[in-house]
């Protein structure tokens, strides 16, 4: 993976150089060598728009299953949050409106997640929470067994949005180097390639056209020197 990795970095960097071939500067006469430098860029170029068209559909790979986990989750997250407010409404009724205040707190008990970090194809992706997942076990919790299961689901609920947020930050990462990496393939497929095909051509038809003014030279010089 790692050589994968950076032949795919020198490509790329190839394939992101400017052509010095289009248009051919004034000064640089047509020759042989020119053709077969611009010849080199083309054959770089090609090989740097094929490991970037890799690189784009294993990224379009990865976007669908970062999509379909996502849509799971998000499936989930709307269950969750439906059976949270039920269970809320039946604390509720039990305590009240008035007597829940005197549960309430500023902040969710969940600690600060942090999330691992990991490097896909050089896109940076997060991996499994590192959160605490057992609620905490303070008696205040226990009034009722109506307010300990709105406050057990309100908890799983947030577990929940924490990965959800997760997966959600991966498909936004994905999907924008996608188009990253699509752009670069337009350009150079509708920029970079045309304009040095272009310059090939221009310096075949010189170079062409340079070996007929010689041919004709070459034939006055032999029928001068034929001549009585």
């Amino acid at each position: 993976m790692r050589r994968w990795r950076s032949t795919l970095r020198r490509a790329v960097r190839r394939a992101n150089l400017p052509p010095r071939s289009a248009p051919m500067p004034d000064n640089e006469a047509p020759s042989k060598t020119v053709l077969l430098e611009r010849r080199d860029e083309r054959a770089l170029v090609r090989e740097g728009k094929s490991v970037l068209e890799e690189r784009r559909d294993i990224l379009a790979q990865a976007i669908m299953v970062e999509l379909r986990a996502a849509t799971e989750l998000h499936e989930k997250l709307t269950e969750q949050m439906n059976d949270a407010l039920l269970e809320l409404r039946h604390a509720a009724l039990r305590h009240g409106p008035g007597g829940l205040r005197r549960f309430a707190v500023e902040r969710a008990t969940i600690p600060e997640p942090v999330w691992p970090q990991g490097n896909y194809f050089g896109t940076r992706m997060l991996g499994e929470p590192d959160v605490d997942a057992a609620p905490s076990a303070e008696q205040r919790w226990h009034a009722s067994e109506e307010l300990a299961r709105a406050r057990l689901s309100f908890h799983n609920l947030l577990l929940r949005i924490i990965d959800t947020a997760a997966r959600m930050n991966n498909l936004t990462r994905l999907t924008r180097e996608f188009r990253r990496t699509q752009r670069k393939v337009n350009a150079l497929e509708h920029v970079v390639m045309p304009e040095l095909e272009q310059s090939i051509r221009t310096i075949e038809f010189a170079l062409e056209e340079m070996e007929r003014e010689n041919m004709v030279r070459a034939l006055g010089v032999k029928r001068q020197m034929n001549a009585p």
